[in-house]
């Protein structure tokens, strides 16, 4: 897959995914895909602002995530020194997402510090 194919691909998932996950508020993309310079080992990092981080953290439940391709494995984890919880998947086809998964309540908190 050229890099035109894999950002297109990117693209059509995301657009997927965000029309099945009506709680998905927000979605902030950032490293290479982000700045328009992805290569062939990229991976995608996304975060993900919800109201329902619990529905992406479940192990036994990939059908949320199913828009963006066949998983081969994924990794629900908690990054202790970031602070949040994290899905690394690997698609069939060779993308690789991280996606930081972000409650909506945490960033309403903001406001306080």
């Amino acid at each position: 897959m050229n890099t035109s194919e894999r950002v297109h691909t990117i693209n059509k998932g995301i657009e997927l995914l965000l029309s099945v996950n009506q709680d998905i508020i927000s979605l902030v993309s950032i490293g290479s895909f982000s700045q328009d310079s992805i290569d062939q080992f990229s991976d995608i990092d996304l975060y993900l602002f919800t109201n329902n981080p619990i529905k992406y953290l479940d192990n036994e439940n990939d059908s949320w995530i199913n828009p963006l391709g066949k998983i081969i494995p994924r990794r629900v984890y908690k990054d202790f020194k970031e602070g949040v919880d994290k899905n690394k998947v690997i698609l069939k086809d060779g993308l690789m997402y991280d996606l930081t998964i972000i409650d909506i309540k945490k960033i309403k908190l903001i406001r306080y510090y």
